[in-house]
């Protein structure tokens, strides 16, 4: 959850189970769904297949920027 939140700059805390919302990945729309069953924090993100590698990258930033 920490790792999208870093990458959308928005608290996805209050997101359920089931639920998704539209969003922002470095300029780039896109739909975080909330997936994780049994408490668990599981998420998919939907975009564009033009822009699919560009949001990865951005996830994969905000991790890199969340653990250092």
């Amino acid at each position: 959850m920490e790792v999208l939140e870093t990458a959308t700059a928005e608290c996805l805390h209050d997101l359920r189970f089931g639920r998704h919302r539209m969003s922002c990945i470095d300029t780039m729309d896109d739909r975080v769904c909330r997936v994780g069953m049994a408490g668990t924090l599981a998420y998919e993100v939907h975009c564009h297949s033009k822009v699919a590698r560009p949001v990865y990258d951005a996830i994969c930033k905000g991790r890199r920027s969340f653990w250092d």
